[in-house]
């Protein structure tokens, strides 16, 4: 914390600071150290349509400026999973942000978490549809009116590999809702090319499980 104050005392203006993380496992053990949007620590520029197309910032390495919540207001109660992210959009439309190069945070991914249960019941993803509708909303006003489909597009892939993975853990039921579910989130993207191919690409992640399970 004394680190991330110093952010705040070199750029008054700032509304959030956030700093690599640890992701480490269950037991502690160190899995990876996260990237970040820029080599060396200051404000980000361009972060709005960085952090509007995906979550980027693990919530234990954000410090927020009381001021900025008293601005912005609190996180929504109609999001469960992506309530940061949705958080710190609405943060970056009217506030610079800092970045710190040093991993200070920690962010322990284990399968007992919430964000696990989330995923795999599958309740992950109309929450990230309404987080997609809501940002794309914030950001008009910047003539981002592509992040919808940039958006779309990354967490499509991102519940086909879910989907993948649940189906090899044997959670069978689990990778069913969530490829069930993708449709929705492709239904978001304006670039009809783009679309397509996730479609076939969707197609073929259907067949691959469906192939699996006829064995």
């Amino acid at each position: 914390y004394s680190v991330m104050l110093r952010a705040f005392e070199r750029v008054p203006s700032a509304g959030m600071a956030f700093c690599r993380t640890r992701i480490v496992d269950g037991s502690g053990r160190l899995q990876r150290v996260t990237s970040g949007p820029r080599l060396w620590s200051g404000v980000v520029n361009g972060w709005v349509s960085k952090i509007a197309t995906r979550q980027r910032v693990q919530a234990p390495s954000a410090v927020v400026a009381r001021s900025t919540y008293e601005q912005v207001g609190g996180y929504r109660e109609d999001l469960r999973f992506a309530l940061d992210w949705e958080m710190w959009v609405r943060i970056a439309v009217r506030h610079a942000v800092w970045y710190e190069r040093k991993a200070l945070a920690a962010y322990r991914r284990h399968a007992r978490s919430e964000t696990a249960r989330v995923r795999t019941d599958a309740l992950a993803w109309p929450d990230v549809c309404h987080a997609i509708r809501l940002n794309s909303a914030h950001c008009r006003s910047w003539g981002h009116s592509d992040v919808s489909s940039i958006s779309a597009a990354w967490y499509t892939r991102s519940a086909m590999r879910d989907a993948l993975r649940e189906h090899l853990a044997g959670r069978t039921e689990s990778a069913r809702r969530t490829v069930a579910q993708c449709r929705d989130i492709i239904a978001l993207m304006g670039d009809t090319r783009s679309r397509g191919a996730l479609e076939r690409r969707l197609a073929a992640v259907q067949c691959q499980l469906g192939c699996h399970e006829s064995r």
